[in-house]
């Protein structure tokens, strides 16, 4: 059975000493924060990457940008003194969908056999089509998703000035009319935006599950509190809506979550991924194996001061040796 699957993650030290050495085609996301690099840094240490290409988004104009260029900048320096050569794209938060596609297929047009993808500072608009676009490769023999966690968030707001309700690129909805959802799995993160009226005056009748991460601690516990609070201020939960406590770190636990919660798929679903990108990333794999919308408030501008210092970075093998953990 599905739920009785063994997935292997863990830090990524560990799971690289499982898998024979190979060298890895390296996806990466250059941002303000100190974390974005880590990764890097953890594999460049055992000479284990073969091609580094890292993605740097901007955000539309705002009155942050000096501080976030500076940032960016101090980040991008520290990668070139390695004096490896490095393949740098330079993007938009708010592109064109096709443009993201065109960014997986110069990817696969060098013709990986070893991905890792860290979605560390990767936008979910990003990365939730980039991971549908290289698991749907099966010339790539072996893809590991890897994480890292920061040392503190950022005491005022994380994002602000979301995009409408919108689902994300390669997550749109393919039937008309829209049909009737069973369920809405919801990650609850620090900033709910629009979210609890866009619940309230689209999909009223819906049973929602909110993924509450633990263990969060605090100060995180309280903002995370404050993000279902607000939610049920507009929408009056019903009986049948549920929070669920979910491991923040574990992709497997919540994957299993959902599949059982939906009876495999058979139950209509609509995915809101806020919150942890692990919770995010198990409704991503989830999503894409049953071909269900993934709807999200796309912010225009992240805090500069987003997260500060770099914890353990986690992997999870989502392909290995051409067998798929996630189907």
């Amino acid at each position: 059975m599905l739920s009785s699957q063994f997935r292997p993650w863990g830090n990524l030290d560990w799971i690289m000493k499982k898998i024979d050495p190979i060298k890895w085609f390296f996806i990466g996301c250059i941002s303000t924060e100190d974390r974005c690099l880590k990764a890097y840094d953890l594999l460049q240490i055992t000479n284990s990457i073969d091609y580094p290409l890292f993605v740097e988004i901007s955000d539309p104009p705002n009155s942050d940008k000096k501080l976030i260029d500076q940032k960016i900048m101090a980040n991008k320096e520290k990668l070139l003194k390695s004096g490896i050569p490095l393949d740098i794209r330079q993007m938009e938060l708010l592109c064109a969908d096709y443009e993201i596609v065109q960014l997986a297929e110069s990817i696969s047009f060098r013709h990986p056999k070893n991905v890792i993808f860290d979605i560390t500072s990767f936008p979910k608009r990003y990365f939730f089509p980039l991971i549908k676009l290289l698991s749907q490769d099966d010339t790539i023999e072996n893809i590991i998703i890897t994480y890292t966690q920061p040392e503190k968030y950022a005491s005022r707001d994380l994002s602000d000035d979301p995009e409408p309700w919108y689902p994300l690129p390669l997550f749109r909805l393919t039937e008309h009319p829209e049909p009737n959802y069973d369920l809405a799995f919801v990650g609850t993160g620090f900033m709910p935006s629009s979210l609890p009226k866009l619940l309230k005056d689209n999909h009223s009748e819906i049973s929602l599950r909110l993924f509450f991460p633990f263990p969060p601690g605090p100060p995180n516990y309280q903002r995370s509190w404050e993000f279902i609070r607000k939610i049920e201020k507009h929408y009056n939960f019903k009986d049948r809506d549920h929070i669920v406590r979910v491991d923040a770190l574990d992709v497997n636990a919540t994957y299993n979550y959902l599949h059982s919660s939906t009876d495999d798929g058979d139950k209509r679903c609509l995915f809101a991924p806020y919150g942890p990108k692990p919770i995010s990333l198990a409704m991503c794999l989830f999503a894409i194996r049953h071909k269900a919308p993934v709807f999200y408030t796309q912010p225009k501008y992240y805090n500069p001061d987003y997260s500060t210092g770099a914890k353990e970075t986690i992997a999870y093998p989502i392909r290995l040796l051409g067998h798929d953990y996630f189907k």
